[in-house]
Formats: structure tokens, C-alpha cells, sequence
């Protein structure tokens, strides 16, 4: 560091120099930056003190160049490595407090890599820790930890299993091990995407979990190919069941916009708008690409419009093409979308307001779009999984929807347009060319709904925003023909009816819409699967109505193939609250001398 100033030694132009820190006061900053939650500056103080260190030892080996001290080397802008090496110090660390400050300066840095995502080099500092201390168990402890998040499962057990017996009464070592089990299981197509620790599933309902273990990466029954007029696309390598999962994949990045509500930067140059969270992932993808080149290789194969990746054959380090990565993100973001449970809350208003998330998914991009695809995709954390929502045949391709399909055809063929192509689905096609269905009247009101409408309704109750819900309704109605096979744009609607129903207590007239939105939906949408099984659980509290006992049944069915959850927690503690009357297959009922107003209490609840 240096400050510039107008007057130097002899009262001419000059440069005033300030010392550089000594290497334990950049590692206390590094410290003091940590606590702050400034990950970012720690990282960067850490290294700086290595640098430091390794720059004193240089010296007195042999002085640089013509230059005759490690400050002058710092004001020159010599580069000198923040990488550790054990031979170049190997006589300084006979010194115990030396060896205590490398040892203090390469663990503190590898929990900071650990935070910002860079665990190759969080690996390479825990493990360059070791040589300086060999054996200790703090750092063989976050060594296990980054192994697992480097989905190394097999020597991440060995070393759970090390440490715990070396420390059998700690639970969270045992829990860990238990925990890589699971991951090497899921690796395998073993997956209970409902057997996860509390602090798992807030991620989950959150979309996205910044740091915290995810389920392990897992590619099912798909294949990518090129596909005539498409380019790259997937899949099915052999017949496929409805429900089957057919991915589940770690995110290159996941970020989170910090603003409550999402902004928008317009890049001039490539004509596109990139959200705030957009620009976040961009960041923390140069910032990875930097200290991984493996990591890099894999953003390199993402589809990034226009925009040729940069020669990286026969490199000894890759370039970071900034420009690449940012039209990339913009191809290949997703917005996390968490898998729906039977036990989640009631629906709210959409929330405007909430921190926007997007990330990118190196496997899931290679997935075409489709308006009525015949997938879906949900998210954990981290991990996004794509499951089959029809049976597929073997060669067909399978897709994946860039925008809703409940969206009217205007705003999705712009989406398309975004992203560069025209899309020929069923649905959009259907839409163009049938002259019987008022395409563009619908297009106006549904741009009324979300631009006016929604926004209104949001600051009134449930009582008085039900009328306005469905006079709008009636209004869309009359857009679509007797026969129409498509009514995805009612879907909204439907879902908000039925909650508005349920916040009433109304639980038939929910169960109504809510079965009414599943099949405008096309049947496809396991969510809707959810309310209608939840509305019949909770009005069966009420009133009991036998005839819901069937339906029931078909929805339980219906949930089990889109999902194959029957085994799944979620699922059978759902079945555990149906009343006792309402007769269903491996459904357990409440205690015969339970209190009906507490069995209805834990209902709600």
C-alpha cells in the first residue's frame, strides 16, 4: 500500500511510503474481517501475510533483482506467491511461534476459501496446515468438510470415520459420517429428498442455500446429443417412467440478489438486461474460475449465445473470459424452486418484495425449452433435481421450461427471443394458429393482472380480495374455446382462488380450484396434488365427507408417480393427520380418544 503524494524527500514530486503490515497484524485484519462477515477482505488480508512471509524468506535467500527490500519489492509490484512451500521455510518453522502464525494464517484462510465457494483451495491450504502440523485435528476436521463438499465422498468418510473415533462422543462427527453415507447412496439414484436435517429443509423452502450441504450429483437415464435445428439438447438413453429423476445437479453458483426487491442492469453491448442477482453469480463465477481451472472448464462448456469461448486447449491456466461468463449466466440461469411439501404453509401472495435468487446448473442447462415440457424441476439448496412428468420414450428428447407456461404467448415468445430462438412447442403453435380463442384480449389481461390487479389485491384481505379474483376469472374465461385443450394461463388464478378458499376455511371450494388449476395445468404440476389432498385432510376435520376418501386415494397415487414419495417422511407424516374416518392405504390415524378441536389445532398447524 502506498500513498501519493505531492512532495518527497528533496521538496519534489514523489511517493510517501506507508509500510506494509507486518504478517501477524494482516492476520489479525484477516480476523477482524472475518468476524464482519467480509469474507472477501480476510481472504485477502490472509494472503497477504503469506505473501509477506514468503517475501522476507526470498530476501534473505537471495535479493531480487537489484532491489533491497521486501518493501521495495512491494512498491515495484513484484508479484510474489500467497502459495505456501514448505521447503522454502523449512528452517523458519523449527521456530515454534513462526510455525503457529503459518499455521493460524493457512487454516483461517482455507475457512474463508471454504465460505466463498473456492474449495480446491480451501484443500490446498488445510492440507499445506498439515504439513506444518501434522496430524492436528482442527484442520483434518476442515479438511473432511471441504472433501465432502468436493463430493470426494470416499475419502471424506474415511476421515469421518477417523475422527470419530478419535472423538466417538461428538455427535456432529457422527452426523457428518452419516451424512456422506447418504451423499455416496444418492450418488448411486438412492435419494429421500424428505429425510434432511431442519436446517436442510429451511433451505429448501428458501430455494437456495448458500454454503450448506446439498444432495450429491446424480445423472439417470439421459444422454446429451445434438439435435437437427437445436444444437445441443438431451435425452432419454432408454424408456422412462413418469416420476423418474432424471438429474440431480450441484449449482456452478447460486446467488442472491441483496436488495429486497430485484434491479436490472442493462449490458448495452450484448442488448440483454441482467438482474442483480445475475451479476452476483458473474462475480462469483470469475472469482472461482480464477483459482480452479477445472471449475473454469466447466463453465467454459456452457452455452453463452454468440459469445465463442477463448482458446484454452493445451493452457497451463485458463483465461477468465469476463465477457463469456456474463452472457453465459444469462442464458443459464435458473431461479431455484423448492420441492413442494404436503406440510408447507398455506400459498401467499406472490412476494415481490423478497430477495430475487438465481443460479447456474452446468448439467441442467444442456436441457432444451419447451412451454409444455415434459418435466419438472425443484430445488434444494444448492442441488437442482429434474424429474419426469410424463413417461418418455427412448430418443425423445426432454425439456425443461424456461418461462411459465401460465405466461400469455406475447411475453413468452419474447423470453424466447431473449434467449435467441423461436419456439414451435404444441402450445405455441396451437395459440398462433387457432383464430377461435381471443389470443391478444387474453395477452391484455393478463398484463392487466400482473401490472394492476395483483398489486391491489395484495394489500387487501383475503375477504375482500376474493370477489375481484373471480370477476377476473369470468373475464379470462371468455377468451378461451368450448374445447380448448390449453388453459395453463388460469393456472394463477385457480391457485389463488383456492387459497383465498383455504384462509377461509372453505375447504371444499378450495379442493375445487385447487383440482381445477392441476388440470389446467395439464396435469403436471404435482403442487396442485398437494393443495387438493391437503384441502381434503384439513375439511375432513370440519365435516367429514366420505366420498373424499377416493379421491384421496387418486391423489396419493397421482403425488407417489410424480414423485415417488410414498416412502418419503413428508408424505407418510401427512398420511399420519388424516382423520380416522377417512379410510386411505398405509394411512395411520389419531388416537381414538383424541380431542377433536386438538386434533384440529395440529392440523392447521
Amino acid at each position: 500500500e502506498s500513498t501519493r503524494g505531492g512532495g518527497g524527500a528533496g521538496g519534489g514530486g514523489g511517493v510517501a511510503r506507508v509500510e506494509e503490515p507486518a504478517a501477524a497484524d494482516l492476520k489479525a485484519r484477516g480476523n477482524a474481517r472475518f468476524k464482519e462477515g467480509k469474507f472477501g477482505e480476510a481472504f485477502l488480508a490472509y494472503s497477504r501475510a503469506i505473501a509477506r512471509m514468503n517475501l522476507e524468506r526470498l530476501e534473505e535467500l537471495q535479493p531480487p533483482l537489484d532491489i533491497a527490500t521486501p518493501q521495495d519489492v512491494l512498491d515495484a509490484a513484484i508479484p510474489i506467491p500467497d502459495d505456501f512451500d514448505p521447503a522454502l521455510h523449512a528452517a523458519a518453522l523449527q521456530d515454534p511461534e513462526t510455525a503457529d502464525l503459518f499455521y493460524a494464517l493457512l487454516a483461517n484462510r482455507a475457512a474463508v476459501a471454504a465460505r466463498l465457494g473456492l474449495f480446491r483451495r480451501a484443500l490446498t491450504d488445510v492440507e499445506a496446515a498439515l504439513v506444518v502440523r501434522p496430524g492436528d485435528a482442527r484442520a483434518r476436521l476442515r479438511k473432511a468438510q471441504v472433501l465432502t463438499r468436493l463430493q470426494r465422498y470416499e475419502e471424506a468418510l474415511e476421515m469421518w470415520k477417523e475422527l470419530g473415533g478419535e472423538f466417538p462422543k461428538d455427535r456432529d462427527v457422527k452426523k457428518m459420517a452419516d451424512k456422506v453415507r447418504r451423499r455416496m447412496q444418492e450418488a448411486g439414484g438412492v435419494f429421500d429428498f424428505f429425510a434432511v436435517d431442519s436446517e436442510d429443509t429451511e433451505r429448501a423452502k428458501l430455494g437456495a442455500a448458500l454454503g450448506g450441504e446439498e444432495y450429491a450429483d446424480f445423472v439417470g437415464p439421459i444422454e446429451v446429443v445434438e439435435i437437427a435445428g437445436k444444437g445441443r439438447g438431451v435425452v432419454a438413453s432408454h424408456d422412462i417412467s413418469k416420476g423418474t429423476l432424471l438429474l440431480c445437479d450441484r449449482a456452478l453458483v447460486v446467488a442472491a440478489s441483496e436488495r429486497r426487491a430485484e434491479t436490472v442492469a442493462i449490458n448495452e453491448r450484448r442488448q440483454q438486461l441482467n438482474t442483480d442477482s445475475q451479476i452476483r453469480a458473474v462475480s462469483e463465477l470469475v472469482q472461482r474460475m480464477k483459482d480452479d481451472d477445472e471449475f473454469a472448464r466447466r463453465v467454459y462448456n456452457l452455452h453463452a449465445g454468440d459469445i465463442e469461448k477463448p482458446s484454452i486447449e493445451g493452457e497451463a491456466k485458463l483465461p477468465v473470459d469476463h465477457l463469456f461468463v456474463q452472457s453465459a449466466v444469462h442464458f443459464n440461469a435458473f431461479k431455484p424452486q423448492p420441492i413442494p411439501r404436503i406440510s408447507d404453509p398455506v400459498n401467499d401472495f406472490p412476494q415481490f418484495e423478497k430477495p430475487e435468487i438465481s443460479g447456474v446448473w452446468s448439467r441442467a442447462s444442456m436441457f432444451n425449452h419447451s412451454c409444455v415440457p415434459n418435466t419438472t424441476r425443484n430445488s434444494a439448496g444448492e442441488s437442482l433435481m429434474i424429474f419426469a412428468t410424463t413417461d418418455i420414450r427412448e430418443g425423445e428428447e426432454i425439456t425443461v421450461a424456461y418461462c411459465p407456461k401460465e405466461a400469455s404467448l406475447a411475453k413468452r415468445t419474447d423470453v424466447c427471443e431473449q434467449f435467441g430462438f423461436r419456439c414451435t412447442c404444441e402450445l405455441c403453435e396451437y395459440q398462433r394458429t387457432t383464430a377461435s380463442e381471443n389470443i391478444e384480449l387474453r395477452g391484455q389481461l393478463l398484463e392487466a393482472w400482473e401490472e394492476d390487479i395483483m398489486p391491489k389485491l395484495m394489500k387487501e384481505s383475503s375477504t375482500k380480495a376474493l370477489e375481484p379474483v373471480l370477476l377476473f376469472l369470468d373475464k379470462l374465461n371468455t377468451t378461451y374455446a368450448p374445447d380448448s385443450p390449453y388453459e395453463f394461463e388460469k393456472v394463477e388464478i385457480l391457485d389463488l382462488l383456492g387459497m383465498l378458499y383455504e384462509e377461509r376455511e372453505q375447504y371444499s371450494l378450495a379442493r375445487q380450484h385447487y383440482t381445477r388449476a392441476y388440470r389446467a395445468s395439464g396435469g403436471r404440476d404435482p403442487r396442485f396434488c398437494k393443495l387438493v389432498y391437503r384441502a381434503i385432510v384439513c375439511g375432513s376435520m370440519d365435516e367429514f365427507d366420505e366420498s373424499s376418501a377416493p379421491e384421496t386415494e387418486r391423489l396419493l397415487d397421482e403425488l407417489d408417480a410424480l414423485y415417488a414419495l410414498r416412502a418419503g417422511g413428508d408424505l407418510v407424516a401427512a398420511q399420519r393427520m388424516v382423520a380416522r374416518d377417512v379410510s386411505i392405504s398405509e394411512a395411520g390415524g389419531w388416537d381414538e380418544d383424541a380431542d377433536e378441536a386438538e386434533r384440529a389445532r395440529r392440523m392447521r398447524k
